[in-house]
């Protein structure tokens, strides 16, 4: 789920620029005219769609698994244990059972989890601001106060994606966003956001206090964008792409096999 903070440790980097043209006349006085707003440092699009799948979003344990272990923290087990839903859902008979069953799950997964694999992120993005005399589209969920927010176990933890107000603003050809919008119905209607991150550094010295709440914080870089028409891998259709140039797969068989071209 996207929340909006404000995140020191990011620098707001958006760059808009207005040009102005000024008509002077000696017998009158003209306002000056102001021409539309051009948009600079505007995410370029894929020139091919590849043939992927809408992968699984990954379970809020993962990702708890992931701050802890990559901030090289202690897990408390025990209170997890009986934080879990599991032993929420329990009769009362069965939840010290179930704490123990839970106890030994959870310890058992932590411990096999690898904290650097890869953590894939579902998001809602309005599509309703569209420019065609520019070719772009404007996302303004994304931009430095952005990240995603996840608890579990009474464990709150806040993914803060790098660069991520960079995808505020994507460019978006006619003939893609004719497919855009005929996909996801009409213009204004939500798109999936799928974002695949690479967790690089994580806290646990300080939480930081959103709300009232206090959260720690995992850094992570974007691997890969890729919009969606809906969240069904059955049914959804793949309506824009990115791939960061430093990420490289070790599995791109679904990568190099179809591509669809505009």
């Amino acid at each position: 789920m996207i929340r909006k903070y404000k995140i020191l440790f990011l620098i707001a980097m958006t760059v808009m620029s207005f040009a102005t043209q000024s008509h002077a006349q000696d017998d009158v006085n003209d306002e000056p005219q102001v021409l539309p707003p051009v948009f600079k440092s505007v995410m370029p699009e894929s020139e091919i769609l590849p043939d992927v799948k809408l992968l699984g979003k990954t379970h809020p344990e993962k990702i708890v698994f992931t701050q802890i272990k990559l901030a090289k923290g202690t897990p408390n087990i025990d209170q997890f244990a009986r934080n879990s839903p599991y032993v929420e859902q329990a009769q009362e008979i069965d939840k010290s059972a179930m704490i123990l069953s839970e106890y030994n799950r959870i310890g058992n997964s932590y411990n096999l989890h690898d904290q650097n694999a890869n953590i894939i992120v579902h998001a809602k993005l309005k599509t309703d601001e569209y420019s065609s005399l520019q070719d772009l589209i404007v996302f303004d969920e994304l931009d430095d106060t952005t990240y995603f927010q996840y608890n579990m176990y009474g464990y709150n933890v806040g993914i803060v994606p790098e660069d991520v107000q960079k995808f505020g603003k994507l460019a978006l050809s006619k003939a893609r966003a004719e497919n855009m919008f005929a996909a996801i119905s009409s213009p204004g209607d939500d798109v999936i956001a799928e974002f695949m991150l690479k967790p690089v550094y994580a806290d646990v010295t300080e939480p930081f206090e959103v709300n009232e709440s206090n959260y720690w914080l995992m850094f992570a870089r974007i691997a890969e964008l890729r919009l969606w028409s809906n969240e069904s891998p059955d049914n959804a259709q793949l309506l824009w792409y990115y791939r960061a140039p430093w990420y490289a797969p070790k599995d791109k068989s679904n990568i190099n096999n179809l591509f669809v071209r505009e």
